[in-house]
Formats: C-alpha cells, structure tokens, sequence
C-alpha cells in the first residue's frame, strides 16, 4: 500500500509551446530528472513530498534519547541502503542548518529548542522526541511555538520501560516501512540494546556496579540480564544484521566508544573492572 503522488510533467515540443501532462506515481522520496531520447524534448519531474532528507532527535539526557537516536538511524539506513553514502549520524552540541544536505542525516542533540536556528527546521526535515519529565514537556511545546510544528514521534520513558526494543515497531507506520525493512530494524536495535546496557563507556550503572564487584548480578534485573549473555555473541551477532552493514564503521554504542569488532565489549568490561572507570571514561594505554 501506498501514496499516490500527483506529479506534472512539462516538457517542450517541437513547436516550442510548453505542454503539459498529468501522471500518477508511488509516493517516491525523491523524483529524478528525466530526458527524453527524442530531440528537443525535456521531461521534469517535480519533487514532491515525501520522506526527510534530515532527522533530528531531541530529548532531556537519561530519556532513552540514544535509543531512539540509533532506531532512527536504524530506519534511514535501510529506507536508503542504495544511496552510495551511508547515513550519516551525528551527535550535535549545537544544530547547524545545512541547506540540501549531500547525505541523509540523523542528528541527535540536547540542545534547548529555542536556540536552535531559526531555519532549522524546513519541509525535508522531520523532528522525533522523548519524554520522561516536566522539562521535556516543556521542549515540546517551545518546538511548537517556535517552529509551528509537533514530532513525528515521541518516545515516551515510561514505555521504553514497559516494552523496551519492541517500540520499534512504531516506527513502520511512521516511515512507511515494508516488513522486511522493520524486521531488519528490530534485529539490529533488540541486539544493539543489549550492547548499549552491557558494555561500552555508558553502560548500566548497574551492570558497571556489578563489574567493580560493589553488588552482586542477581540484585538487578540488568545485572542478571548482562551476567546471561555471551556479550562477544551478541556483538558478533549484531555485526551480522543488515543494519550493522549499512551503518559500517560509524556504528557504536556512542560517539566516545570505540567501533564494535566482535570484542569490544568482553574487552571492555575488563577495562571497567581492572581500571574502575566511571560513566563516560573510555581506557587510556596501557590496557589491561
């Protein structure tokens, strides 16, 4: 199932009058130019409305905002697994407008709505949101005021809570996308997630409360999940996927991290425990 396009098609004949003919399409992203083999004559399709060329992820930290973030990326990924270059995405400090941008984008950032640029946001861009407080609230409606505009989506804390990866899902209807697509996120993001709790310089601190022996595994529900699993599997596992192979070398578990090798985590972890690093501290050599 899907959108139909109206979609005009102007061209010049050989008696130099414009013409014009009505066309139905798909509801394409993107319509490319066409030229006609015969001479004198040009076909251009206009684009139309369709998906974002850029994504912006915004929330308050400690929202799930990395999840979303990565299920975004995770879905234009696959919506574009043709175009030559990758997705790209980023963590912004502070948004920069970039008028047609040569790659998809998806943006993650913390930034406050009302120092966004004011252009920030234009017809290809699309906006998704999480919330788990007051503040968040409050972001929502400065993105409506300023911008005139509601998210797409809006992750909501209390649901990462009760069904956790499987809020994926949403996103098919959202983006549009065919069941092979969304099947191909859901593998991805439900590995990812793991990862993202287990391992890496963010982990759960009460996984890293584990691995710096201040509590037992069976006193958490994260603990006795991270203590089950072969995290080495599961990377291995993730580096698999079809989303994995799109993202290549820009898939992390976050911008300080280094990129997943089928050892990262086990590695890891071995570093948080010999060198008891905090939240956010990546090792420094020598490695233990």
């Amino acid at each position: 199932m899907f959108t139909k396009l109206l979609v005009w098609y102007v061209f010049l004949d050989s008696t130099e009058c414009f013409r014009f003919a009505e066309h139905v399409e798909p509801n394409l992203e993107e319509l490319e130019f066409e030229s006609s083999k015969d001479e004198g004559q040009h076909a251009v399709l206009f684009r139309g409305e369709g998906l974002p060329r850029t994504v912006i992820q915004f929330g308050t930290p400690r929202t799930a905002t990395t999840l979303e973030f990565q299920t975004l990326c995770a879905v234009m990924s696959v919506l574009h697994a043709s175009e030559p270059n990758p997705v790209l995405c980023t963590y912004e400090y502070k948004l920069t407008y970039v008028e047609n941008p040569e790659q998809f984008r998806v943006l993650k950032t913390h930034q406050n709505v009302w120092d966004w640029p004011a252009n920030m946001v234009d017809d290809a861009t699309w906006v998704f949101a999480t919330l788990g407080g007051t503040d968040g609230e409050v972001q929502l409606g400065v993105l409506k005021e300023k911008f005139d505009i509601e998210p797409k989506y809006v992750q909501i804390m209390q649901d990462v809570k009760d069904v956790g990866t499987k809020l994926a899902y949403d996103y098919q209807s959202v983006f549009n996308l065919s069941d092979q697509q969304i099947h191909d996120v859901y593998d991805y993001v439900s590995l990812w997630s793991v990862l993202r709790q287990c391992c890496g310089c963010q982990m759960s601190k009460h996984w890293r409360d584990v691995l710096l022996q201040k509590t037992n595994a069976d006193n958490t529900t994260t603990g006795k999940m991270c203590a089950s699993k072969d995290l080495d599997d599961v990377e291995s596992r993730l580096m698999r996927t079809t989303v994995h192979g799109l993202l290549g070398s820009t898939d992390k578990l976050s911008i300080v991290d280094l990129a997943f090798n089928g050892k990262y985590c086990s590695w890891f972890n071995k570093q948080v425990a010999c060198k008891k690093l905090q939240f956010n501290e990546m090792p420094q050599e020598p490695y233990c």
